[in-house]
């Protein structure tokens, strides 16, 4: 699940106080302004060649080195000091709180997990499992996943204010709150087609609320938004199929996406030629012979040009009406070891089509 904490950390610079943010914990650093001596605040390592800061959740994560000298990675002697950090038991490494109890041993000796039954969560505002005890960061909680094995971070919700973990300016409101449950929904997941509160409240009323973004097609009787590619795909994303009419003046997505003839649906390049009639007129299935395969992988046949996964050659069945399929199978090797050859035609029959009874 996706989770960015924002915090304001400050460095300190020559008469000035500079705020970062700090976007996706795991992955972010804290990096000096131009021609600015950088002073690390007490919840970062400075890296020691040059002035970047990086967050103690980084230091000795066993990650890729996030200074660009790799000194957050040298972790034979690490300052533990920090009340921020958990040091493990058997060896130097820290750890941020953060990853204290919940569920992941990040120390070798598994100490991190220790006890935590016993325990309060390390970090305030965390939510604990009633059943394991672990314990997971207050935007988890009432998000509509549950986190907890036992699903207690889902339970109780109807008293929760939403979290909007998702919105880049750190705002409180903007999610979806389902009636009956309470859980929390991402404002996407809103009128997108799909019931995600299990009571279907966040696919109501949907006529007045705006798509997600101009490019997604908003459903003419429910009102739902789904997105561009899913439009004159050859499924009804909409109740209504309205996402499949008109579709001959409708783009595909790239270039590479074959348009059906005579209903204009986009089909992916993969499904041109493959056999199989997506479109409803057959037209993805036309003038093969000069239609590369996806890949070297696949066989294609030699009247209709249709192209198919090599595991199907010399399978025992016809897959090309022409049976080119199923020709010159003696050089041809089976797909595992397992499968059976026959002596004659070389063919590859599963192991469980041996001595089955049938020829």
């Amino acid at each position: 699940m996706p989770l960015s904490f924002f915090t304001q950390n400050p460095i300190m610079a020559t008469g000035l106080l500079l705020f970062v943010c700090l976007l996706s914990i795991e992955h972010a650093s804290l990096t000096r302004a131009a021609n600015i001596t950088v002073e690390c605040p007490s919840s970062t390592f400075a890296c020691k060649t040059t002035d970047d800061c990086v967050h103690l959740s980084q230091r000795c994560d066993g990650f890729r080195s996030h200074c660009p000298d790799g000194s957050d990675e040298e972790c034979t002697t690490p300052d533990c000091v920090s009340p921020d950090v958990f040091s493990c038991n058997i060896d130097d490494r820290c750890f941020s709180l953060s990853r204290v109890c919940n569920g992941v041993e990040n120390c070798p000796d598994g100490s991190d997990e220790v006890d935590c039954m016993l325990k309060e969560c390390p970090l305030p505002g965390y939510f604990k499992c009633v059943g394991s005890a672990t314990c997971f960061p207050p935007v988890w909680q009432c998000d509509g996943w549950d986190d907890c094995e036992d699903g207690s971070d889902e339970k109780d919700c109807t008293s929760k204010e939403c979290y909007n973990s998702y919105d880049l300016k750190c705002e409180s409101s903007g999610y979806f709150k389902c009636e009956s449950s309470g859980a929390c929904v991402p404002p996407e997941w809103q009128c997108d087609g799909f019931d995600d509160c299990s009571d279907g409240s966040d696919e109501e009323n949907c006529a007045s609320i705006e798509c997600p973004s101009p490019e997604y097609f908003k459903c003419e009787s429910s009102g739902s938004c789904v997105p561009p590619e899913w439009q004159c795909d050859g499924f009804d994303d909409c109740s209504d199929g309205s996402d499949e009419e008109n579709c001959t003046s409708i783009e595909c997505p790239s270039p590479e996406y074959f348009k059906c003839e005579s209903s204009g649906i986009c089909v992916p390049p993969e499904w041109q030629c493959d056999g199989f009639d997506d479109c409803l007129d057959g037209s993805d299935e036309e003038n093969c012979t000069s239609i590369e395969c996806p890949s070297p992988e696949y066989f294609k046949c030699e009247s209709s040009g249709v192209c198919f996964p090599q595991s199907w050659q010399c399978d025992g069945f016809d897959d090309c009406s022409d049976g080119s399929d199923e020709e010159n199978c003696p050089s041809i090797e089976c797909p595992s070891p397992e499968y059976f050859k026959c002596e004659s035609s070389g063919i590859c029959v599963p192991p469980e089509w041996q001595c089955d009874g049938f020829d």
